[in-house]
């Protein structure tokens, strides 16, 4: 899964530290994501059997270097957006700030 790309649109989801139960290779560094860690899973639309765990950091690049929206489902809370970046968030304004 190097070339995701290829893969039309795709879902990302975040998992939770107490949600990843196993272990998995990310596909961006082929090293192991190790069960309680947060991570990535990268699910293409139109084949979710394809779907890879990524790192946080492996992810986080490679995502940069795709030009495309994705489907976002943010934490737990099964609730799928379109963005361009899995960090991307609208930040609260601060109503307390001074000035």
């Amino acid at each position: 899964m190097e070339n995701v790309e290829c893969l039309g649109e795709i879902e990302v989801r975040f998992i939770q530290p107490y949600q990843a139960n196993k272990n998995y290779v990310c596909p961006g560094c082929n090293r192991i994501v190790s069960s309680g860690v947060g991570h990535f899973v990268v699910v293409p639309v139109e084949a979710p059997d394809l779907r890879r765990h990524w790192h946080r950091a492996c992810w986080t690049r490679k995502s940069a270097q795709i030009k495309r929206p994705t489907h976002q489902t943010a934490f737990s809370n099964h609730q799928t957006s379109r963005t361009s970046h899995p960090y991307q968030t609208s930040r609260p304004s601060n109503r307390f700030s001074r000035g």
